[in-house]
């Protein structure tokens, strides 16, 4: 299990990196002339789309999405009759819908 999220986690961070480097890349192509430190300040937080907070929905949905999982993967390792099968499944099914 450990070693199958360690490769998950690998790998999603591998690909996050690669993309962030080529919006970087298409950013720095098509830029608009510098702007003063206050300007560039002010829409660090716009241009991205990110406030640097989550609302009560998306926490919400993140929260039922995860107990949904976890359910499907106790109910999986249970009708098999699998002992002590609950996280493997837990991660079979997070790694599947990533």
């Amino acid at each position: 299990d450990n070693l199958i999220c360690a490769l998950y986690f690998t790998t999603v961070f591998t690909i996050a990196a690669a993309s962030n480097r080529r919006d970087q890349e298409s950013l720095d192509e098509t830029s608009a002339p510098a702007a003063s430190a206050d300007e560039t300040d002010e829409l660090e937080g716009v241009e991205s789309g990110r406030t640097g907070s989550v609302n009560v929905l998306e926490g919400a949905t993140a929260l039922a999405a995860s107990a949904c999982i976890c359910f499907l993967g106790v109910l999986t390792a249970s009708s098999l009759g699998i002992k002590g099968g609950d996280i493997p499944f837990i991660t079979l099914y997070v790694v599947t819908i990533a």
